[in-house]
């Protein structure tokens, strides 16, 4: 029977449109007046496509709904290969909300150019893309509160390594750039309650070491480039 099933797809030439967004998070506050953010989206693929943009309700986990105060521009983007284009997301609420975690998905939808459906009548079957990206947000003074432990590090010619875990313990989620002095090491996004191996993670940095090292940990906010906590290793 797979065999049956294999043979069932490769009669038919498949067309698929690579999507690339960057960033691939939201992570603000989203009570009062809010918050903005600028996504890039990339073309791929060897087509230019038509992308349909889009929000809706993120059903999944515990997160409340932000839909409704997702405010989105354009409403779609054609790109042609290998290029990119900018979709701006202001999300703010206009009034207090209950302390927490919010959530959204941006969905990015490929439509058929009818050009490209004309030259492709009768070739077979397109697959067309359908990227849904979940935004969250928070409201209320609640932040993330980071508990390491275990840290070590290992510097090995121009080499030097974290070891160790970390866990959130704060009220939501938010993402990081670790430092050993001032050799970056690498961004961490973290959940709330969630635990994370640093080992795992290959927090990292290999190049030239030209100062000797005082062997501090910098945790800097990824959001807006602000210090947060020093661990002296």
């Amino acid at each position: 029977m797979k065999n049956i099933f294999f043979l069932f797809f490769a009669i038919f030439n498949l067309t698929f449109s690579y999507v690339n967004i960057h960033p691939t998070f939201f992570d603000k506050r989203i009570d009062f007046n809010g918050s903005y953010q600028e996504y890039t989206l990339f073309n791929q693929s060897s087509n230019t496509v038509l992308y349909r943009i889009y929000v809706e309700p993120h059903s999944k986990g515990s997160n409340k709904d932000m839909s409704d105060w997702v405010n989105f521009y354009p409403r779609s983007l054609t790109l042609k290969p290998g290029e990119s284009g900018k979709i701006q997301v202001d999300i703010a609420s206009k009034k207090k909300l209950e302390a927490g975690e919010y959530s959204a998905v941006l969905g990015i939808r490929e439509l058929p150019i009818y050009e490209k459906v004309v030259s492709e009548k009768g070739a077979g079957l397109s697959i067309l893309t359908d990227l849904k990206l979940v935004l969250n947000g928070y409201a209320g003074d609640i932040n993330p509160n980071l508990q390491f432990s275990n840290l070590n590090i290992d510097i090995n010619k121009n080499t030097i390594t974290l070891n160790g875990s970390v866990k959130n313990i704060g009220k939501r989620r938010g993402k990081y750039e670790l430092y050993l002095d001032e050799y970056f090491l690498g961004n961490l996004r973290i959940h709330s309650n969630e635990k994370l191996d640093l080992n795992a993670l290959d927090f990292k940095y290999s190049g030239e070491i030209k100062n000797k090292l005082k062997k501090e940990l910098l945790i800097i906010d990824y959001i807006d480039k602000k210090p947060i906590g020093k661990i002296k290793l």
